[in-house]
């Protein structure tokens, strides 16, 4: 199964997330799996949330994803992680059988 399709570990928002300029050159209000992975980074108030920072041809976006416990968001993070650089779509299509 695919990290886009799955909900595995209790996700409770959707990937890909809502995406919000946060600075450079806007593009409207992109939707879907767009641009590059630059930062993962966990909540400082949810331990079950974490945030996505990606460039977009010369802008920046940040998203969320909320999970309903703490080791499904760790578990996320972590591979989220390990693929900055890589593009919103190709690790949408990661396969999660060969990441756990």
């Amino acid at each position: 199964m695919h990290l886009r399709s799955a909900m595995w570990g209790g996700a409770v928002s959707s990937w890909p997330p809502t995406w919000f300029w946060t600075g450079g050159v806007p593009h409207g209000n992109p939707t879907g799996e767009i641009g590059v992975l630059i930062e993962v980074i966990p909540s400082r108030l949810r331990q079950e949330q974490m945030h996505l920072l990606v460039a977009l041809e010369g802008g920046e976006y940040m998203g969320s994803l909320v999970f309903k416990d703490a080791a499904a968001c760790q578990q996320v993070f972590e591979i989220l992680k390990a693929h900055r650089g890589r593009t919103l779509q190709d690790i949408g299509g990661l396969e999660l059988s060969q990441l756990l």
